[in-house]
């Protein structure tokens, strides 16, 4: 795999979605998996410290964000360079951030996880049969002194597709942090209710964009 030399400079986390206007980051089939070499530096995610953000949106206005947790992870370095690394998504954190207790917070939590009526458990995540999701890299490409895209193979609901992710991070002897924005269509992961490609009957409110837009700070610290 072709190194990439990552500036100390650059500002904040690898992994999460770079800006890419409206458009869904265009998915491939699932590539190998980036191997760490024997002179790489591990760095171990800080699952605390990081967390994924995200925002849906409806067709007519309105729609919903939050954020979900990482469980663990790992990002492999060698002269300030990736080399590879992986990150799981702990699906059973997702939570809304724009609702309360009043407004439906619980309810609308529920659908995602698919914990609530039995009929809706694959609207969405349905996270008692899948409980993880996870982005393995598979490569990088430096584009300019302060952006690089990493490539890697996401995997939600046993689906895994290979998008690339333009980053910005920074790394020195003592962290690892990298900040990124993107967009999935989330129909690719077989996400599809309230979307009108998969059921072209609902109308107004009752259609959600397929464009789920990502936003991931991610921090991670030499291996001990």
């Amino acid at each position: 795999m072709k190194k990439v030399t990552i500036p100390v400079f650059v500002a904040a986390v690898a992994f999460s979605i770079a800006s890419c206007g409206n458009k869904a980051n265009n998915a491939g089939e699932a590539q190998n998996v980036a191997a760490a070499t024997s002179l790489s530096k591990a760095f171990t995610v800080d699952a605390a410290g990081s967390v994924l953000n995200w925002k849906a949106t409806k067709k007519v206005g309105g729609g919903h964000n939050g954020n979900v947790q990482l469980s663990e992870g790992t990002i492999n370095v060698e002269n300030n360079e990736i080399t590879a690394g992986n990150f799981i998504i702990n699906m059973e954190t997702i939570q809304s951030t724009d609702l309360t207790p009043e407004t439906g917070k619980a309810d609308l939590e529920a659908h995602l996880k698919g914990t609530g009526k039995p009929e809706a458990a694959d609207h969405f995540f349905n996270v008692s049969k899948y409980p993880t999701a996870k982005f393995e890299i598979t490569g990088t490409k430096r584009k300019s002194p302060d952006s690089v895209d990493v490539m890697g193979n996401l995997t939600i609901k046993d689906i895994t597709k290979n998008i690339t992710i333009p980053s910005k991070v920074v790394i020195d002897s003592t962290k690892f942090e990298a900040a990124a924005k993107f967009n999935i269509n989330r129909q690719d992961w077989n996400v599809k209710y309230g979307s009108v490609e998969f059921d072209p009957k609902i109308l107004g409110d009752r259609v959600i964009n397929n464009e789920v837009e990502f936003d991931l700070n991610l921090k991670a610290t030499p291996k001990k």
